[in-house]
C-alpha cells in the first residue's frame, strides 16, 4: 500500500519529466507530412484525397533499383510492348520435348553419337516408301498425339505468318543510335530487314542463337546429300567400319563408335540376323575370354535340376556330421572381428541396485543358469567392488549362497564414502577354464537435503520473494550448490533458458541443520507462475516448487482531477487494478475500459511505469513509443475524469 509521501513524490518527478518534456507534447499537435511517412509502423488507408496514387505512377524507372522489389520486377522485364510480342505459346521446351523428333542433320558430327543421344532412337525399319512429301501431306486432323511436333503445329499455326507483322514503317535510321531507340516512347520492332540483314562478321557473343547459326549454318541445305535415313539403312552391301566419308575424321570407325557407346539399345539387326540366330550360335565358338558368351559356355555346364537342393538346416540336423575337416573355418572363426568365448548354455545376471546414502548397506544378488535352469556354479562367484575414482574397494570377496544358482553380497559404505557412481564386478567360474563375468552401477548420495518452500512472501511485481528451507539430513557437512527460478509452467524445468528467472548459489549446512532464507526473483508482468528451488548433493538432487500469483503493487490515487494539480481528498486504498485489458482495443488512457479516466487507470499506468516494452496491456502505452513515461502520464490526466 502506497502512502500520500510515495505519490508526492512519484508525482513531483512526474510532473518535473512532463515540464522537461513539455516540447515533445507540444510536437504531438504539429505532426507534419515527414513525421507520418517517417513512422515506422505507417499504412496508406486513405488516399482518395490526395495525390498518393499519381505519385506512385509517376514514378520514374530509373529510381526502382532495390533488388527483389516489385518495382525493380517491372523495371527489368517490362521492356517491351506486349502487342510487339508474338501470339504463339510454343517455347524451345516444346520442339525438343516433342516425341517424334528425327535427326535431319548428321553430317557436321559424329554419326554414332547423333544415333545414340537421339531419345526416341530405335533400330528398326524405316520402310522404302515414305518420302518428304508423305510427311508434310499428313492431314492436321490426325495429328492428335499430345506434346508432339505435329499437334503443337496443328494447333498453334492456326493463322498466317503475314497477319502478325506490324506494317508500319522506319525510315531515316543512319544516325539513330541504341539510346535513341530505347529512349523513344512510341517506339516498336517493325523492321525485319535489319535483323536479317546483319552481318555475321558482327556476331561473337558465345552461347547466342546468332553465334549458333554462323558456326553450324557454314553450308547450302542442297548441296547436302538427299539421302534419308531410310535410303542409308537400305543399301543391302552397307558396312559400318568406316566413317572416313564424314567430317569427323578424328574419331573411331563408326562401329567402334557405336557399340562404345554406354546406353546403346539393339531392338533389330536387319533382315538376315534373328533372335533365333542368336541363339542358335554354338558354344564352342565362344571363346572371347570377358564376354558374356564365355561365360555361358563356360559356367553353365550342367543342368539346374541336378543340383543338391541340400538346406543348411539338412546339414546341420544330420545326425552323423562331424567337424574333423573343415578347410579354412578354424581360420574364419578366429579371423572374425566379433567374436566371443562366452559358453553357449551358461548365462550369469546380476541384481540392479539404485542410490543409497553414505553409510548405507548395498546388496547384490547374481544367478548362474544353465541351459534356462538354475545350477550352482563350479566355484562360489566373487565381487570386486569400485569407487567413484576406480579405487579397489572390495577385491574379490567371495559370496554367499542362499539357493541353487543364486548368491548375495552386502556392504556397508563408510560414512564418508565418496558420492557418486560405484560399480561391482562379478566372476562366476562355470567349467574348467570357462568364466562368466557381470557388473553393477549403483549411487552414493552424500548428506541428501530436504526442500521446502515455506510460502511465497512477496508476489507483488517487479521482485518475488520466496521463504525457503533447506535441511542437511546427511551424517557430514556439506556444501549445497542450489539454484532457483521463476517459470510459466509446472513442467518447465530451471534453467531450460526459457525461464522467466534464474539464479544460482551455494551455501555449506551442518549435518542436521535447518537454513531458512529468502530467495528473491524479478518479475515485469503480472500473471500465474511457479516459484522452484533444486539443492544438488553428488549426483542427485532434490526439489521444491510452489505456485503463485504475481500482482500489481497496490497505491493509493491521487485526489481530485484536472490537469495534474495537488488537491484535497482522501487517502482510501484502492483494490489492485487489472493490467489487462477487457478487450484488445484500446480507449485512450481508459486502460481497463470502464467508459471512465480515473484513479484505476492511474494504478495500472503506475504498474508498467519505466518497465520495458512489449506490455502486456499495450494500452498503457498511449503515444506508441514503446515506453510508459511522463507523455503518456501528460495523456492520462489531460484525459482526468472523463468519460469515454
Amino acid at each position: 500500500m502506497a502512502t500520500n509521501s510515495y505519490i508526492d513524490t512519484a508525482t513531483s518527478t512526474i510532473i518535473t519529466e512532463v515540464l522537461a518534456n513539455r516540447t515533445l507534447i507540444n510536437n504531438l499537435n504539429n505532426i507534419s507530412a515527414t513525421d507520418v511517412w517517417n513512422s515506422a509502423s505507417r499504412s496508406l488507408t486513405d488516399y482518395s484525397t490526395s495525390t498518393i496514387a499519381s505519385s506512385v505512377w509517376d514514378r520514374a524507372t530509373s529510381t526502382l533499383s532495390t533488388l527483389g522489389s516489385v518495382g525493380k520486377h517491372l523495371v527489368d522485364n517490362l521492356d517491351a510492348q506486349v502487342s510487339s510480342r508474338g501470339t504463339s505459346t510454343l517455347t524451345a521446351a516444346d520442339i525438343w520435348n516433342a516425341g517424334t523428333r528425327s535427326l535431319t542433320d548428321y553430317s557436321t558430327s559424329s554419326v554414332a553419337l547423333a544415333v545414340w543421344n537421339n531419345a526416341a532412337r530405335t533400330l528398326t525399319s524405316y520402310g522404302n516408301d515414305i518420302t518428304a512429301a508423305d510427311v508434310w501431306n499428313v492431314l492436321s486432323g490426325s495429328l492428335t498425339l499430345d506434346n508432339s511436333i505435329g499437334k503443337q503445329l496443328a494447333t498453334n499455326i492456326d493463322s498466317t505468318v503475314s497477319s502478325r507483322a506490324s506494317q508500319a514503317s522506319i525510315t531515316a535510321l543512319n544516325n539513330i543510335s541504341a539510346s535513341d531507340v530505347w529512349s523513344y516512347a512510341n517506339r516498336s520492332i517493325t523492321d525485319p530487314a535489319s535483323v536479317w540483314d546483319y552481318a555475321t562478321t558482327l556476331i561473337g557473343t558465345n552461347g547466342s542463337v546468332g553465334k549458333l547459326i554462323k558456326d553450324n549454318l557454314d553450308a547450302q541445305v542442297s548441296s547436302r546429300s538427299s539421302h534419308t535415313a531410310a535410303d542409308v539403312w537400305n543399301v543391302v552391301g552397307r558396312t559400318l567400319t568406316s566413317n572416313a566419308n564424314f567430317n569427323d575424321p578424328s574419331s573411331a570407325t563408326i562401329a567402334s563408335a557405336v557399340w562404345s557407346q554406354a546406353t546403346r539399345d539393339l531392338t533389330s539387326y536387319g533382315n538376315d540376323i534373328t533372335a533365333a540366330d542368336v541363339w542358335n550360335v554354338l558354344s564352342a565358338n565362344l571363346t572371347t575370354n570377358g564376354t558374356v558368351g564365355k561365360q555361358l559356355a563356360t559356367n553353365i555346364d550342367a543342368t539346374v535340376s541336378s543340383r543338391s537342393t541340400l538346406t543348411a538346416a539338412n546339414v546341420w540336423e544330420y545326425a552323423n556330421r562331424t567337424l574333423s575337416s573343415f578347410g579354412t573355418l578354424v581360420a574364419d572363426i578366429w579371423n572374425n572381428g566379433t567374436r566371443t568365448l562366452s559358453e553357449a548354455l551358461w548365462t550369469v545376471s546380476t541384481s540392479d541396485f539404485g542410490t543409497i546414502t553414505a553409510g548405507s548397506n548395498y546388496l547384490a544378488t547374481v544367478t548362474t543358469i544353465y541351459n534356462g535352469t538354475l545350477t550352482d556354479s563350479l566355484n562360489v562367484p566373487t565381487v570386486t567392488v569400485y569407487d567413484p575414482g576406480r579405487n579397489v574397494i572390495v577385491n574379490s570377496v567371495a559370496m554367499t549362497r542362499t539357493a541353487t544358482g543364486t548368491y548375495s553380497y552386502s556392504y556397508t559404505t563408510a560414512s564418508n564414502a565418496p558420492a557418486g557412481t560405484w560399480e561391482s564386478v562379478f566372476s562366476a567360474t562355470v567349467g574348467i577354464g570357462k568364466t562368466l563375468t557381470g557388473n553393477d552401477y549403483w549411487s552414493v548420495a552424500v548428506s541428501p537435503p530436504q526442500v521446502i518452500i515455506n510460502s511465497i512472501s512477496d508476489n507483488t511485481i517487479p521482485t518475488i520473494s520466496a521463504n525457503v528451507t533447506i535441511t542437511n539430513e546427511g551424517l557430514t557437512g556439506y556444501e549445497y550448490q542450489y539454484e532457483w527460478c521463476v517459470v510459466s509452467s509446472v513442467n518447465n524445468a530451471c534453467g531450460g533458458g526459457d525461464d522467466v528467472f534464474h539464479s544460482t548459489a551455494a551455501k555449506f549446512i551442518n549435518p542436521g541443520e535447518d537454513w531458512n532464507t529468502n530467495l528473491t526473483a524479478n518479475v515485469s508482468t503480472i500473471g500465474n507462475y511457479y516459484f522452484k528451488v533444486i539443492v544438488y548433493f553428488g549426483t542427485d538432487n532434490s526439489g521444491a516448487s510452489r505456485s503463485f500469483t504475481a500482482q500489481a503493487e497496490v497505491i493509493t490515487p491521487p485526489a481530485g482531477g484536472g490537469g495534474g494539480g495537488s488537491g484535497g481528498g482522501n487517502n482510501s486504498v484502492v483494490p489492485t487494478p487489472s493490467t489487462t485489458p477487457i478487450n484488445s482495443v484500446c480507449n485512450d488512457a481508459d486502460f481497463n475500459n470502464d467508459k471512465k479516466v480515473n484513479s484505476v487507470d492511474f494504478s495500472i499506468l503506475l504498474a508498467f511505469w519505466k518497465t520495458s516494452w512489449p506490455f502486456r496491456n499495450k494500452c498503457v502505452d498511449i503515444n506508441s513509443d514503446k515506453q510508459v513515461n511522463s507523455v503518456d502520464f501528460s495523456i492520462l490526466m489531460y484525459q482526468w475524469g472523463s468519460k469515454k
